[in-house]
């Protein structure tokens, strides 16, 4: 997920009164504020001045990109869309390249052990949604037959989660979670879950966090995804994980203008360990490492979630896995753009396992009723 960056404008030196007049105009749904307007500056110059570029070794794909030099400063307009990393090829020609995806990272392989309850694994499902849209989820996630025990992590309203019926729920506070949401942490999530997981017994392997907008389609749907992690000794699995330490990642560089790497010795020096990105819509953790990265809790906190748990994994010691290199399981996982009602019934037709983001829930939901039980 490649977020959009600004001209290097620190994020913590806002106008607030303009920023509250800028938020009386509304594009695309969403007020406006002076980060916003950096954006669409980018972008409206990008376009009218922007030349296309090739990102070698990407396949083919090119960039439109246009370069500014301002106050002592080279700004590359355009180059937010990708993670991208630059280097010379002479010494007047810069190699654009995506940041390097890692396969399986290094670390020690997950150890095996005996659990003492009959659940192997559990699958926690965020959603601030009310609790009309939300409990359909959660039955429709038991009926598909799963041997996972499923948990709601709330992040909506105390209100509505009183009034969620699905009985195996867990509410978060944390703040950290809400807000912007290239700024959202796990750590509060993960810290509730863990909590309840005690207090309820449930000592099961494997522990899967994905967005109420990330649908499986078939039963028995993380068997293949567990079996990946067991094949290689992993300890954290996502989607495709790439290394972005030096990256133009703009939640990498939100940490950076933030202090937070320069509070963390494992990242900020010599022989230092790699920075790790990867989409937050599904991930998975051996039950040993998911306790593990809530260690580095206090440190990581104020780093965006896809990049602080893959990292704190692996400083942790575990291997990290990209699913996309050994399995097309995650096929119809992405960003953007949004998979529509019809699209989400063609996929579960063909036997694809999850589609992400279907913002057209209540529609697939009652489209696959009327298929389960048809008059």
């Amino acid at each position: 997920m490649a977020g959009k960056g600004s001209m290097n404008a620190p994020k913590q030196k806002k106008q607030p009164a303009f920023d509250a007049l800028l938020g009386c105009i509304k594009l695309n749904r969403k007020p406006m504020s002076v980060e916003r307007l950096q954006w669409w500056f980018v972008i409206i110059l990008t376009k009218l001045f922007g030349r296309k570029v090739a990102i070698e070794g990407s396949e083919g794909l090119f960039l439109r990109l246009f370069p500014i030099v301002w106050r002592q400063k080279l700004y590359l307009l355009g180059s937010e869309h990708e993670f991208l990393q630059i280097d010379y090829t002479s010494p007047y020609t810069l190699r654009l390249t995506k940041a390097p995806v890692v396969s399986v990272g290094a670390g020690e392989p997950v150890r095996q052990k005996q659990t003492s309850s009959g659940i192997s694994s559990v699958h926690v499902v965020l959603s601030h949604l009310p609790p009309q849209k939300t409990d359909p989820i959660l039955n429709y996630l038991r009926q598909l037959g799963s041997t996972s025990e499923i948990v709601l992590a709330y992040g909506g309203t105390a209100k509505n989660f009183e009034d969620i019926l699905f009985p195996g729920k867990v509410f978060v506070p944390d703040e950290k979670l809400r807000g912007a949401g290239y700024r959202q942490s796990y750590f509060g999530l993960m810290n509730n879950v863990r909590s309840y997981l005690n207090d309820a017994a449930i000592e099961a392997k494997w522990i899967f966090i994905s967005d109420y907008d990330l649908l499986p389609l078939r039963g028995n749907y993380l068997d293949e995804l567990i079996s990946i992690m067991k094949q290689h000794g992993a300890g954290f699995g996502g989607k495709l994980i790439r290394d972005v330490s030096l990256s133009n990642s703009f939640f990498l560089t939100n940490a950076i203008q933030d202090g937070v790497l320069e509070r963390i010795p494992a990242l900020n020096g010599p022989g230092r360990k790699p920075i790790y990105h990867c989409l937050g819509a599904c991930l998975l953790f051996h039950r040993s490492c998911f306790d593990a990265v809530l260690e580095l809790a206090d440190d990581l906190s104020d780093m965006f979630f896809e990049l602080a748990i893959p990292t704190a994994a692996n400083l942790k010691g575990f291997r990290v896995i990209s699913f996309d290199e050994h399995s097309d399981c995650l096929q119809y996982v992405r960003f953007r753009p949004v998979y529509t009602c019809s699209d989400a019934i063609r996929l579960a037709a063909g036997g694809a396992a999850f589609v992400h983001p279907l913002k057209e829930i209540p529609e697939f939901l009652a489209a696959q009723s009327v298929r389960s039980n048809p008059v």
